[in-house]
């Protein structure tokens, strides 16, 4: 009976699962860099490994891009700010807010994020499936923290639609790509003040006639 054949083994599975983190790090920053444009060369040249290595894990592009799109996903909805808390300083937490978030934007989306609202016949169902997924997940998200400053602020009905439409825009990465001669946190505080002017601005006069963007589904 062969002792090291346990060993062996679990070595092997150890340099797979390597290999195959290698390769999603490597799909995510050529996401960041290049978007849907990143070819499965990009990715193996990125990740240090051979063409053949990336279809040894991974049996298509698409299925590849799924799966580095998902982990992309589930870094940024780990970092992202939370709404205000209870009498908290809604213009210190929307600085802040924005600036984190323009800065997991930088590092994090990059590029992907346009092909993300670029029609493209040639992206399979699969990934138009993800990409779906991610935009109603931004919308909601955006949409909470809207809810959450507009009642920290002391609304006491629904924020009017604008206030949603401009956190949905001047907290996505549209506003951070728009400046992108400037850093994250120039973009961030750039965005916060036109927020905070536009929330003081419904509160107080919550009736006035409101330009609704379609922004929200």
């Amino acid at each position: 009976m062969d002792n090291h054949a346990p060993a062996m083994v679990e070595l092997r599975a150890e340099q797979r699962e390597v290999a195959r983190t290698r390769i999603l790090t490597g799909a995510r920053s050529v996401l960041v860099e290049r978007g849907f444009e990143g070819t499965i060369d990009d990715v193996a040249t990125a990740a240090g490994v051979s063409r053949r290595t990336v279809f040894r894990h991974f049996a298509t592009h698409d299925a590849l891009l799924v799966e580095a799109i998902n982990e992309i996903v589930a870094t940024v909805r780990s970092s992202v700010p939370r709404p205000p808390q209870k009498g908290e300083d809604v213009e210190v937490w929307l600085t802040e807010a924005a600036v984190q978030l323009h800065t997991l934007h930088a590092r994090l989306v990059g590029r992907a994020f346009w092909d993300v609202h670029v029609p493209r016949s040639s992206v399979s169902p699969e990934i138009v499936a993800v990409l779906g997924d991610l935009e109603r997940r931004r919308l909601d998200y955006g949409t909470q923290l809207a809810v959450g400053a507009w009642a920290s602020l002391g609304g006491s009905t629904p924020p009017p639609a604008l206030v949603i439409d401009v956190f949905l825009l001047q907290l996505s990465p549209f506003a951070r790509h728009a400046f992108a001669q400037h850093s994250p946190e120039e973009v961030g505080r750039a965005c916060a003040k036109i927020i905070w002017t536009v929330l003081l601005a419904a509160l107080a006069d919550p009736h006035q006639p409101q330009i609704v963007l379609s922004v929200q589904s």
